[in-house]
């Protein structure tokens, strides 16, 4: 493994300033007359089998820990140390944790990567029959898409890391453009809609899709939409991590010092920014866009920036009823989903409008009032994007006031519309709003391990577009944004 050659995080002393590593190669040489080394395939060569054996599905002792949740995640990390002073020899090999698989149900995000994986794996074999060449093509893309380490998280950034995740996504688009281009031949203005439970958690969700957008909204969570891809540039926009417990949190608070190799790097947590307690923040539902609330006329756009004003209702967790048209190149799907709450009876019918081969989508809505009293107060629809860093000097709003820097929070008004630059991928993110509005932004940031300690993670930054609402009862009012996705250089 990684650390016998110093590379392991905190290794590099003792395997070559103290000599460890040619304390052992010496040691073998030293003794060629008595022991004879091999490789795996010179044994496998000359020793007959031993007998038979099952191996069973699961991993070392470390990942079952990750992988479950996070209160029995801490239970098992606290009986494991207790056994260390007493019989973990004999019983650790009864120690199992949980199974690899329970990180897709433990993280939404790592099972919605997965699916789509697999949804584009069917995909590229679809290619591959109808033009087995050029369907080749996309293999390796799809192969790269499915290494390992971003699907699940544990010591190290895994999931976590939003470079893992963007290069996952990059070459799976990579592989979707090079199938579709396939499927769909020549045609360039083609639109694609598949309904059904794509991310197989038990809802129906919605993929639309065009040569230059796709975007996946989940019927049964109100219409969110959970990614925003440009397949033509292989860039994911939509992929921001959810904040939640972890079992390692509450050591957090009690970590200091440093590491220095001497104890295994999973006993050890260390702080290397104090603010990371600052990130220790539990979001009441997926991080997602296309996700909207109703706030009281009385709450202060700082306030609902803050958390310290809640929505009267909310579409999240809501299940939406979903119509889907086609009228030539353009396709829309209809969300109806309720607004109400106690005291208010609001009804939502939002639609996304693509066109095909373009790079830009509408989000419009239509918010009627069928309770008795007039609503008087804030529609808000919130967008989570992923610029991949909140304080690079090539990623800034414009738009915004003064405020450039992603890793920036305030309150925006007047805007009439607004732009998001990510000159490191060189696309930037317009939104032309229909009215003058409020817009919250703030970055979205988590604590989690990494092999150098707990550490703070930029995951995208928070949008909230606020309209004024003021509906007399049988009344209804439209709102739109317009998203549009261009070249920068």
């Amino acid at each position: 493994d990684g650390e016998k050659f110093g590379v392991w995080p905190g290794t590099h002393r003792s395997v070559y300033g103290e000599g460890w590593l040619r304390r052992f190669f010496g040691g073998i040489a030293e003794r060629a007359d008595r022991l004879t080394t091999m490789t795996f395939g010179e044994y496998a060569a000359v020793a007959p089998p031993r007998g038979t054996v099952y191996l069973p599905t699961c991993s070392y002792a470390e990942m079952g820990e990750w992988a479950l949740p996070p209160a029995p995640a801490a239970r098992f990390g606290d009986l494991l140390h207790e056994l260390r002073s007493g019989k973990m020899a004999e019983m650790k090999p009864f120690l199992q944790g949980g199974h690899f698989r329970n990180f897709l149900r433990k993280y939404d995000e790592s099972n919605q990567l997965h699916k789509r994986m697999l949804w584009v794996s069917d995909r590229v074999a679809a290619a591959r029959r109808k033009a087995p060449v050029r369907g080749r093509a996309a293999c390796d893309f799809l192969y790269r898409a499915q290494s390992n380490d971003v699907y699940w998280h544990g010591v190290f950034g895994g999931l976590y890391l939003n470079h893992l995740r963007e290069a996952a996504y990059a070459n799976l688009l990579r592989a979707e453009a090079a199938s579709d281009a396939v499927l769909h031949g020549e045609k360039e203005r083609w639109t694609e809609a598949v309904r059904g439970d794509i991310d197989r958690d038990g809802g129906e969700e919605l993929l639309l899709k065009t040569s230059g957008l796709t975007l996946l909204a989940h019927a049964h969570d109100g219409g969110a939409v959970t990614e925003i891809s440009l397949p033509r540039r292989a860039v994911a926009l939509g992929h921001v991590l959810t904040r939640r417990v972890e079992g390692y949190h509450e050591k957090f608070r009690r970590a200091g010092g440093s590491f220095d190799g001497s104890t295994s790097i999973h006993d050890a947590m260390v702080l290397k920014d104090p603010s990371v307690l600052s990130a220790l923040g539990v979001d009441p539902w997926q991080r997602a866009s296309f996700r909207e609330a109703y706030y009281d006329g009385g709450d202060l756009p700082e306030a609902v920036l803050s958390g310290a004003a809640a929505p009267r209702s909310v579409t999240a967790g809501r299940e939406a009823s979903v119509t889907v048209l086609r009228r030539g190149s353009r396709l829309s799907a209809r969300f109806a989903v309720p607004l109400d709450g106690e005291g208010i009876d609001l009804h939502l019918v939002k639609t996304l409008v693509l066109r095909g081969g373009g790079e830009r989508f509408e989000a419009r809505f239509r918010l009627e009032n069928r309770g008795a009293e007039t609503a008087s107060g804030g529609f808000c629809s919130e967008w989570n994007l992923n610029l991949l860093s909140g304080n690079g000097p090539d990623r800034y709003y414009e738009g915004m006031g003064e405020a450039r820097a992603l890793s920036s929070s305030g309150v925006a008004k007047g805007v009439r519309g607004f732009r998001v630059v990510d000159a490191w991928r060189k696309v930037a993110i317009e939104a032309s709003l229909d009215r003058e509005c409020v817009v919250l932004r703030e970055p979205v940031e988590t604590a989690s391990l990494s092999e150098a300690g707990a550490e703070k993670i930029h995951q995208g930054v928070c949008l909230r577009v606020l309209f004024p609402v003021r509906l007399e009862p049988g009344k209804h009012e439209r709102y739109s944004i317009l998203w549009s996705f261009k070249s920068v250089d």
